[in-house]
């Protein structure tokens, strides 16, 4: 595995899902999430950006170490797309699930969320495959895949 080309997807996955994720929570789904999850939400003096940041690190992090075990023969976008959507199928929709029957969130705000991360995580998905090229790590970079 080419460390480099990990880290380097590594940050730029976590970047771009976190910049994704503060604008779709913060600015698009404010007032519906604050309203379909009233019961729930943190105050505002208890809120942890830390505790997302590290979140995010964390899945950015598995994101970036699995992609080359199981990229196919496309290109970076179609591979990327592929990866990172089933990553978000996997990670969101049972997710949404086991949270609305265990706690007080309504599962139709789930379900919401959980396509939101399947867009956020195949985007992601996206960065991590173009950094590491269409071969998912092989010798085959980035800039030769566009040549």
């Amino acid at each position: 595995m080419d460390t480099k080309k990990m880290v380097m997807a590594w940050f730029s996955g976590f970047l771009v899902m976190f910049i994704i994720g503060g604008i779709w929570h913060n600015f698009v789904m404010l007032d519906y999430n604050a309203a379909a999850y009233a019961d729930i939400n943190l105050p505002e003096e208890e809120f942890s950006l830390l505790y997302i940041i590290i979140g995010y690190l964390i899945f950015s992090f598995m994101m970036a170490y699995m992609y080359p075990m199981g990229v196919g023969g496309g290109t970076a976008l179609n591979e990327g797309m592929k990866f990172g959507a089933m990553m978000g199928i996997f990670m969101a929709i049972p997710r949404a699930f086991i949270l609305a029957g265990a706690y007080k969130m309504p599962l139709d705000a789930n379900l919401y969320d959980a396509l939101y991360h399947v867009v956020e995580l195949a985007i992601g998905g996206i960065v991590i495959a173009k950094i590491y090229g269409s071969g998912g790590g092989d010798e085959t970079s980035a800039e030769t895949e566009s040549e």
